[in-house]
């Protein structure tokens, strides 16, 4: 799953057809913004993503063209970021586009949108609208947050149906600092 920078049907193809097996596309704000991400992802007729079959998603051409196509349409998936007010007042909508798979509240921007802090009730309040607008569509909700099981247990109880543990480089800073916390614990004599 990679998150691209923004809405934009040409990096989406070029990182699906480096091989990533779906996006996540941030501040998806209306239904529109939707079916745009939606088509971007899928092949025709569903969308109107490029075949691109000699790419690393096609094996480099080894991979039967159907199986490709059957790939890109059937199993890409898409997760929608929704990280403003507009955005929550229009779940429910997201949620109905064909092709959306996921959403996904980024309570940091939703937050730092609303001049609010993630912590604050109204940010709380915002995510349980997305929640209730997409579980009555059966439609997935995650959020980003800490590696701790505690952070977990948050999102489970708030409704949410999956959560993203950090990222690459979060995880990798993390490791490097506890490497090199560790290895300043050892005295030379």
């Amino acid at each position: 799953m990679v998150r691209v920078p923004a809405l934009d049907a040409a990096v989406i193809q070029r990182v699906l057809d480096a091989g990533a097996d779906g996006i996540m596309v941030p501040h998806i704000d209306t239904p529109e913004q939707a079916r745009a991400a939606a088509s971007a992802v899928r092949f025709p007729p569903l969308g109107a993503r490029g075949v691109g079959a000699t790419s690393r998603a096609g094996d480099w051409g080894a991979m039967p063209r159907e199986e490709y196509v059957r790939f890109g349409r059937e199993e890409a998936a898409l997760i929608a970021q929704l990280e403003s007010a507009e955005a929550i007042a229009h779940a429910g909508a997201i949620a109905d586009v064909p092709g959306v798979d996921a959403l996904l509240v980024g309570t940091a921007d939703l937050s730092m949108s609303e001049g609010l802090d993630e912590s604050d009730p109204r940010v709380r309040a915002m995510t349980a609208d997305a929640v209730a607008q997409a579980s009555t569509r059966g439609m997935p909700v995650g959020c980003a947050g800490a590696a701790s099981a505690e952070a977990v247990q948050t999102a489970v109880d708030a409704g949410l149906r999956f959560m993203l543990m950090g990222n690459d480089a979060g995880l990798l800073g993390a490791a490097a600092r506890t490497a090199v916390e560790r290895g300043r614990t050892v005295r030379f004599t």
